[in-house]
């Protein structure tokens, strides 16, 4: 979780790159503000976020823009393939045949990465794309529903945990509950 020190030396940190800035960042309120909007971060997190906004931003920050650009760090360093790059695996491993007999054993392919077979299972399937014979068009359906589900994720991710917390509490809406299957 951050703590108030981390929150500080960031405030510090943009208050030096941005000196326009300089007496609202050192302001009390100002940490206070910003710690409310960030005590669900890691420290190293946070500061590792700081570094790559000093070393990237050409304006000042707000909360939205760091908690994108600790999802985009922690995306990178988990290797989450573009939608560009995931496409090629599809196509790789539709490639592959759905078992192998090697050294005496039967051996299935492995499965895709969730994000990305439920990308295909929503243009379709695999038997679709298999049976398809427009590859552009099943390339850009697929960059659309994987762009999509990322946009969700990422959405999920930098969602802060009281504003969760508050929509789980709501009701939901008649017009939403009529989209949903009978039992949810």
């Amino acid at each position: 979780m951050a703590t108030e020190a981390v929150v500080t030396a960031m405030l510090s940190a943009f208050a030096n790159n941005w000196p326009e800035k300089a007496e609202h960042c050192r302001d009390k309120r100002t940490v206070s503000f910003w710690m409310q909007f960030l005590e669900d971060m890691d420290d190293g997190l946070l500061r590792a976020t700081a570094k790559t906004i000093l070393s990237e931003a050409k304006y000042f920050p707000k909360v939205a823009d760091v908690r994108e650009m600790a999802f985009r760090l922690q995306a990178e360093v988990m290797g989450v393939p573009d939608a560009y790059q995931a496409w090629n695996m599809v196509k790789r491993w539709m490639r592959l045949p759905p078992t192998l007999f090697r050294d005496g054993k039967h051996l299935k392919r492995r499965p895709l990465p969730p994000i990305i077979q439920k990308a295909v299972d929503g243009i379709g399937g695999a038997d679709m794309l298999g049976m398809s014979e427009n590859e552009t068009a099943d390339r850009a359906r697929f960059v659309d529903a994987y762009n999509n589900l990322m946009g969700r994720m990422r959405h999920q991710a930098t969602m802060l945990p009281e504003v969760r917390e508050l929509v789980r509490a709501a009701a939901l809406p008649e017009g939403l509950k009529r989209l949903l299957p009978e039992g949810d």
